[in-house]
């Protein structure tokens, strides 16, 4: 193993040190941004729960499609943090919020949402970024870079001079840290518990008429990244045919363009099949972590692959077979998949992109978000040379147990590529920064960072 240890360190020292000219290629990205109001659990919580009588008996067993009351908010954070699992839940009730800014300690506010986050740290990267998500506010544009360009019905315009709406999207991300205590429990792992208000009219598209002209911008454009689509209703096909109209004109504009979805926590089973069916089978990319892919397997009818993926404690082997039949039923060219332990692509050879590239861009990727994990931004392409890392071991024996076990080429062990006929399946061990700052938006960094590293 420690061959292989080294092998991967030369793979990731070899990036870190590679001087690049960024070339500027044209990204586009939405849909759904918002401001993030970051509030750090910390002792003070247990004090909360038990102001409120909730105790480790009376938690929430099963997951709300949405938390309507106080008490059924605390409860399914504390079972968040008790399992160490990441969950997004979303609240229309005002008093809630209100309660919980009077309540917990802001920390800091900033840019959230995948494309909101996606966008200010690709225009750090020194890429041109198209940015549109339908709620623009004053305060939200005062988060964001301020060369980004916004489309609109008049043409691109500058940050400054784009329209901007009344109101904005708030959502509250609860993050604990590895071992924090609850309930005489210590928790197994950092992560976050993300509480989403849902005003009206964030529909992840366009807004204004998207005619031909409108989207004609899209010619210029390399890579398009889209985002949001779990906000939509699974009763109201319209919004997700809208959507899918939209997708194929901008084909249609640009037949060169690759689109990229990044998919996102879903507890309504009928809106990952509306996405399925509407959104993913039409791009060319999908990006997703591993509890996600569980949750689409389901979706998808094969619950005893999603099975098989969380008995294994989301092993690389359980997760790429199941991550093949996603592939393999969208008919897409690239599945990208990112979790603690390792991230894995599986690329179509239609692609156009070179296996070696794609396993550089993971390369890439992960040393950006160990950035972001260790500062709490990426604030430019340099930061990676910087960033005090370490190689995570877990994720170079998930590389070598799936080799073994495959009966994969043996190469793939330290090179991460291995040829299985119609697709490529390359992985990576994650680099674990040596200092913790926060983790929310790192999937959103890794799967935006290695879908464009090929135009960078």
């Amino acid at each position: 193993m420690n061959n292989t240890k080294e092998a991967w360190e030369r793979h990731y020292a070899r990036i870190a040190r590679k001087d690049r000219v960024i070339h500027q290629s044209n990204v586009f990205v939405g849909f759904n941004a918002n401001i993030d109001a970051i509030i750090y659990i910390d002792e003070t919580f247990e004090k909360i729960l038990a102001e409120n009588n909730i105790t480790k008996d009376n938690l929430l067993k099963k997951e709300p499609k949405n938390i309507n009351t106080q008490k059924e908010f605390l409860q399914v954070l504390a079972k968040s943090i008790m399992d160490s699992k990441e969950m997004e839940i979303a609240t229309k009730n005002k008093k809630l919020t209100q309660w919980i800014e009077n309540t917990f300690n802001t920390r800091e506010y900033r840019i959230g949402g995948q494309a909101g986050i996606m966008s200010k740290f690709l225009d750090n990267l020194g890429l041109r970024v198209v940015f549109s998500t339908p709620k623009l506010s004053e305060k939200m544009a005062h988060l964001l870079p301020k060369t980004l360009i916004i489309p609109d019905a008049s043409g691109l315009k500058k940050l400054k001079d784009a329209k901007k709406s009344e109101d904005t999207k708030t959502n509250y991300i609860f993050e604990y840290k590895k071992g924090t205590s609850l309930f005489n429990k210590k928790t197994p792992r950092a992560d976050r518990f993300i509480l989403a208000t849902r005003p009206k009219g964030l529909e992840p598209r366009f807004h204004n008429n998207a005619t031909y002209e409108f989207l004609s911008f899209f010619e210029l454009v390399d890579r398009a990244i889209i985002s949001g689509f779990q906000s939509l209703n699974a009763y109201d096909k319209k919004d997700f045919e809208k959507a899918h109209t939209q997708i194929e004109k901008i084909k249609k504009v640009n037949p060169e363009i690759k689109i990229h979805v990044e998919e996102a926590y879903i507890t309504d089973r009928r809106v990952s099949d509306e996405i399925l069916d509407f959104v993913v089978r039409h791009v060319h990319s999908m990006g997703l972590n591993e509890v996600e892919l569980a949750k689409t397997l389901s979706a998808t009818g094969k619950s005893k692959k999603a099975s098989a993926i969380e008995k294994s404690n989301y092993s690389l082997l359980e997760c790429y077979l199941g991550a093949k039949e996603i592939f393999e039923k969208m008919k897409l060219q690239r599945l990208h998949m990112h979790t603690y332990n390792y991230c894995m692509v599986l690329l179509s050879k239609d692609y156009g992109t070179s296996p070696e590239k794609m396993r550089d861009g993971l390369l890439f990727a992960l040393l950006c978000a160990a950035v972001k994990a260790s500062n709490g931004s990426v604030s430019s392409i340099t930061d990676i040379k910087k960033v005090e890392t370490k190689l995570n071991e877990q994720g170079v024996k998930e590389i070598i147990r799936t080799q073994k076990e495959l009966g994969l080429c043996e190469g793939f062990i330290d090179s991460g590529i291995c040829d299985l006929g119609n697709h490529f399946l390359i992985a990576a061990p994650t680099k674990i920064s040596k200092k913790l700052k926060s983790t929310v938006g790192l999937g959103d960094i890794v799967s935006s960072s290695a879908f464009v590293y090929d135009v960078l």
